[in-house]
């Protein structure tokens, strides 16, 4: 069985720009379907925003981290991870505000993921 490394050295972006850029732009996308979904349910609230982008802001340091760690150490698996994460928990995040927002996803996806509208 292949150990957690060698399964990531499988993964490949486009390049590296691409690879950097996915979990920015869903990071981005994240933060503008909450503020849609806020401002359409009347529920803007800035310490609830301050607080998402305090979140938002950690992601972008787990990004920046695992760039070192791939850089400075030589440990692609670290970077390749935290690209993964973040960007499959934007992905979700995205697909709860989208849920909120009445946009139609598919039972089995949100009995996966556990989206309540």
């Amino acid at each position: 069985m292949e150990n957690i490394t060698e399964i990531l050295d499988k993964v490949k972006f486009v390049n590296d720009s691409w690879a950097i850029t996915l979990p920015l732009i869903l990071i981005l996308l994240d933060i503008i379907s909450g503020v849609i979904n806020a401002i359409l349910k009347g529920e803007m609230d800035s310490s609830i925003m301050r607080q998402g982008l305090g979140h938002k802001f950690s992601e972008i340091v787990y990004l920046a981290l695992g760039i070192l760690a791939d850089v400075f150490f030589k440990l692609h698996s670290v970077y390749l991870l935290a690209i993964i994460y973040i960007s499959f928990m934007e992905i979700i995040s995205i697909l709860e505000n989208c849920s909120k927002l009445g946009v139609p996803i598919p039972d089995i996806l949100k009995n996966i993921l556990k989206i309540k509208e």
